[in-house]
């Protein structure tokens, strides 16, 4: 198995547009573009049918209280990936602290999970451990992903199926 540590701010959406009320608003209005970009959802959907790959959430979006109810983030999240036919596998756990705090949360749910296949990283924050840096792709938090992203995402990943490109009819 192949999985996505998926950061949220920064990658999903973009820092300019982001107001705390917005985030709190229910998810029909994150599926009407308030909160998630469209294309960068577009591009996230891509890359997880390209690859195969399962989502597992890196982001802060997955550490408050209210998380799993309806309208908090991580349900929204959930809820809108599910939209797409794609299911959240897992969150790293509890938040570390340090340079390197994300880092090390991916890296301990990699070791209670030793039998995945390969990983990637979509972050807005490069500061992972030395060792993740050729699994990183960094996104620009004032528009989250691009195309290139997620081109680079499948690259780490592997395509396990044709990729329809732009412009190509299927």
């Amino acid at each position: 198995m192949k999985v996505l540590f998926l950061d949220i701010d920064g990658v999903l959406n973009g820092w300019p547009s982001q107001r705390t009320q917005e985030i709190m608003r229910a998810c029909s209005e994150a599926v009407h573009n308030r909160v998630i970009f469209p294309d960068a959802l577009d591009r996230l959907v891509r890359v997880v049918r390209a690859t195969g790959c399962r989502i597992v959430l890196s982001s802060t979006w997955r550490q408050a209280d209210w998380r799993d109810r309806p309208g908090g983030h991580e349900w929204c999240v959930r809820y809108l990936l599910a939209l797409h036919g794609i299911e959240v596998l897992a969150r790293t756990g509890a938040h570390q602290s340090g340079p390197h705090a994300r880092g090390q949360e991916i890296a301990d749910w990699l070791d209670a999970f030793p039998g995945i296949d390969g990983f990637a990283i979509v972050d807005d924050c490069p500061e992972m451990l030395p060792e993740q840096q050729p699994y990183l792709v960094s996104t620009a938090c004032a528009i989250g992903m691009l195309d290139g992203h997620a081109d680079k995402l499948i690259e780490i990943l592997g395509a396990t199926e044709r990729v329809q490109g732009a412009g190509e009819e299927g």
